[in-house]
């Protein structure tokens, strides 16, 4: 009995190409969400540029009684609040400024991260300015959804978005 000696079956030397395409383009796709997730937008340099700002936007906006502007506010957390959960989930802190004026920092971590602030840490965030008697709050500290600019926090030399 002879035995066959024939090569075993392989794919044509024409579409090897297709497989590797595909793999390529996966690993394309994999490394711009990535990207995308890990990628802060705002570079940690040009924010804390931009954090020693201090409170004087917030100063202002609130003693003209504005909402909607872009502000940057640095200063030390006063208090860290529980997560507000509605439509989305929204991290909470307190930042006081010298003069007295606290400002809540409401953060959506389902749109952006949560960046980890503690009490007393000197933090800095820009984002949207709503005028309210208790000091106002920003908002919008993430990456943009929309037209608007990015917003972000500034935390432990970190940059969340």
């Amino acid at each position: 009995m002879r035995q066959d000696r024939r090569r075993p079956a392989t794919r044509s030397s024409g579409t090897w190409w297709v497989p590797g395409l595909v793999v390529c383009s996966a690993l394309i796709l994999a490394l711009a969400i990535l990207s995308r997730l890990t990628s802060h937008g705002e570079s940690s340099e040009a924010a804390r540029h931009a954090a020693k700002a201090g409170c004087g936007q917030v100063r202002r906006t609130y003693r003209q009684h504005q909402s909607g502007p872009w502000v940057t506010v640095s200063a030390p957390v006063a208090r860290v609040l529980a997560d507000s959960h509605g439509t989305s989930t929204h991290q909470r802190f307190v930042v006081r400024c010298p003069g007295g004026q606290t400002v809540l920092i409401v953060n959506n971590v389902d749109v952006g991260h949560r960046a980890p602030v503690h009490d007393g840490e000197l933090v800095a965030a820009h984002g949207q300015y709503i005028w309210n008697t208790l000091g106002g709050l920003v908002h919008d500290t993430h990456h943009s959804t929309d037209a608007n600019p990015n917003g972000w926090v500034l935390a432990g030399g970190h940059v969340y978005q």
